[in-house]
């Protein structure tokens, strides 16, 4: 999850996309399964949380993909335009990740997963702007701060038994 590329499209992207997500797979049933007000087992939350990771991985892999192929080739702002297109995913995946209820005492561990997800995503626009200016002193620093909470991510998501969530394979800058 962690740096699951964000923004809208490069141009001419579709912006009821980006306003009106629409649930895809796993992450539509899984969002929509909780009964209310009742907390999981830790066991059924992690099967809905790393079901939810994992449909988010499977659509973000050909925009991973992308990004690694251009900055091969050190197209900057080839690396923005795809970096844009993975934002309406994470929006979704956060969202539907913080739909879940977690099990009865694990709230606190999960916020804190969640909000460095947040953070690791809003570091997104910055970066693609960055980019596209071929400003090289931000682009390190974002990158630097993106491995950074990339690390953070996967040591709360591994420790805390998430298998799908951590953010291996995701483009970080």
């Amino acid at each position: 999850m962690a740096v699951i590329v964000v923004l809208s499209g490069c141009g001419g992207g579709d912006e009821e996309a980006v306003t009106q997500p629409r649930a895809h797979g796993a992450l539509a049933r899984e969002a929509s399964t909780r009964p209310a007000g009742k907390a999981p087992a830790k066991t059924e939350f992690l099967r809905k949380a790393d079901a939810l990771c994992a449909e988010a991985k499977r659509r973000i892999a050909p925009i991973a993909a992308a990004v690694a192929v251009k900055r091969a080739r050190e197209d900057a702002a080839g690396v923005a335009c795809e970096l844009r297109k993975g934002l309406p995913i994470a929006d979704q995946l956060l969202g539907r990740m913080r739909a879940l209820t977690p099990p009865r005492g694990d709230e606190g561990i999960l916020a804190r997963y969640l909000d460095i997800i947040a953070e690791q995503k809003e570091r997104i626009p910055p970066l693609v702007e960055a980019l596209e200016a071929e400003d090289i002193s931000t682009i390190e620093v974002l990158a630097a701060e993106l491995r950074q909470g990339r690390r953070r991510a996967q040591r709360l998501a591994h420790g805390y038994g998430l298998a799908k969530c951590g953010p291996e394979g995701l483009p970080t800058g």
